[in-house]
């Protein structure tokens, strides 16, 4: 029986949660009168990708876009790691170069990524490698 309580609950937090986020996005969408055109609320986007004329090209285009977002979030998380392990790498083998480097390491990691989002985008351009 303690065996089941536990992932129940899990499973009961995570629909309470679902249930939670749809209802918010409604409220906000109805609550301050959005154009339907440009904010959607759930059941619109159901209705889109399950009932509305041309629902299946509607769902392929999906499909297709989170492939892409797939294979570049997959990228980017597999140099990044492979960068940061070379980085720590070198920070151990070599103490004078992390006492030097880490100040601007962590200098660079408090300021946001919306806003070095522009520099990020003029040095590496707005292809793979930009958004990898």
């Amino acid at each position: 029986m303690n065996r089941l309580v536990r992932p129940l609950g899990s499973m009961g937090f995570a629909v309470i949660s679902f249930a939670v986020i749809i209802g918010m996005w409604t409220a906000f969408v109805k609550g301050l009168g959005l154009n339907p055109y440009f904010a959607k609320t759930p059941s619109a986007v159901w209705q889109w990708i399950s009932s509305a004329p041309g629902a299946s090209q509607h769902r392929s285009m999906l499909t297709a876009a989170l492939v892409v977002t797939l294979r570049d979030a997959a990228l980017g998380f597999v140099f990044g790691t492979g960068a940061a392990l070379v980085a720590c790498s070198v920070f151990v083998l070599y103490r004078s170069l992390e006492t030097s480097l880490l100040p601007v390491a962590i200098a660079l990691r408090s300021v946001p990524l919306v806003a070095m989002t522009p520099l990020l985008v003029l040095v590496f351009g707005r292809g793979l490698l930009g958004v990898a």
